[in-house]
């Protein structure tokens, strides 16, 4: 007997003016200057229940409610979100943004002046804003500064957790500029009924000292010289290692052996060795240099390079993607270059700088 696709149902019409605006559809990315602004993430969302239909024996049309299952529909449109078990807790993100703001406005931080990036993907299954605090600059060496930064991203169609963090933004290369995990305020929870958001945002105020203490590591950075042979050990034993002790495991680069390339994402590694060359052209062979080698990548999903191989051939190499990737991919590195910065090998690498 054929089962048509299984679909969720749900006793609404889906409106004609989707996400319309003055006759114009709400761009995916939206800039401004309100904390309060969250027209981007202003629609509903509701959880209906999953239906199956199948032909019987006597070509009748019956349908069957699949139990401990829900789908997520936009209220106002009717478009399909995502389907989950019935444990899943569905945060709105009007709500989450509407939390964020309270916490920001009601702390030292939330009366800075603010540049405000709203992202929405897929209709609306993921979003993420990110809010620059423009009054919190500072000057880790002439002509280079950067400013406080705050992350939040939530997904419901269960491609994302959510999650915020704070870092900074180094406005000369446009680079975000990501915090080791245990140096800043970082939480991420997975949508289960024991998610409290407002618990989750309670320490996104204290975060100013933190940005104050990492821009003065910034300020050594700056100044730390390396070896390319220190650049490529740190790169081969961190976070281009390929096995799953990716950013927890250290090499000697002190005494260094040679580089198992069967252990090392060759690909990755030449990208960010070119990166980082780059780079030296403004900052020198440092420590900082190669911090922002690590966070252009995470920060720039869609670039490409090009490199001789060994035929001696020019190829132009992608190391981006496009679409609802790109922010699946942007978040993923960035997790990435957060843990090579908590890792031993980073540590490792601070006290040999010369």
């Amino acid at each position: 007997m054929p089962y048509d696709l299984i679909n969720p149902k749900a006793d609404i019409a889906p409106k004609a003016d989707i996400a319309m605006e003055s006759g114009h559809i709400l761009p995916e990315m939206y800039e401004h200057n309100d904390l309060n602004d969250m027209s981007l993430f202003d629609f509903g969302v509701e959880p209906v229940s999953m239906h199956y239909y199948h032909h019987d024996n006597q070509d009748i049309h019956v349908e069957h409610k699949i139990d401990g299952k829900m789908a997520v529909i936009r209220s106002d449109t009717g478009d399909f979100m995502g389907n989950h078990s019935n444990k899943y807790k569905l945060v709105p993100h009007i709500d989450l943004y509407r939390k964020h703001t309270e916490k920001l406005l009601a702390s030292d931080i939330g009366q800075s002046n603010v540049q405000v990036i709203d992202q929405l993907w897929d209709k609306g299954a993921k979003t993420r804003r990110t809010v620059h605090f423009l009054d919190h600059t500072m000057k880790v060496k002439d002509g280079d500064e950067v400013c406080l930064r705050s992350d939040i991203f939530n997904s419901i169609d269960g491609a994302w957790s959510f999650q915020t963090f704070t870092g900074a933004y180094r406005s000369l290369c446009l680079n975000t500029l990501v915090f080791g995990g245990q140096k800043f305020y970082h939480e991420r929870r997975k949508h289960t009924s024991g998610l409290n958001v407002s618990s989750a945002l309670s320490k996104i105020a204290n975060t100013l000292d933190v940005f104050t203490n990492q821009t003065e590591k910034f300020q050594l950075w700056s100044n730390a010289k390396l070896t390319d042979k220190q650049v490529a050990l740190f790169l081969a034993h961190s976070i281009c290692r390929k096995d799953s002790k990716t950013v927890e495991t250290l090499g000697d680069i002190v005494s260094p052996t040679v580089i198992d390339t069967k252990l090392v994402n060759t690909r990755l590694s030449d990208y960010l060795l070119y990166r980082y060359e780059q780079e030296q052209a403004s900052l020198g062979k440092t420590i900082w240099a190669l911090y922002n080698a690590l966070t252009h990548w995470s920060t720039h999903t869609d670039e490409s390079y090009e490199s001789v191989n060994d035929k001696g051939e020019l190829k132009s190499i992608s190391m981006g993607r496009k679409g609802s990737q790109k922010a699946n991919v942007q978040k993923d590195r960035e997790i990435l270059v957060r843990n090579a910065l908590d890792s031993q090998a980073w540590q490792t690498l601070e006290s040999l700088a010369v």
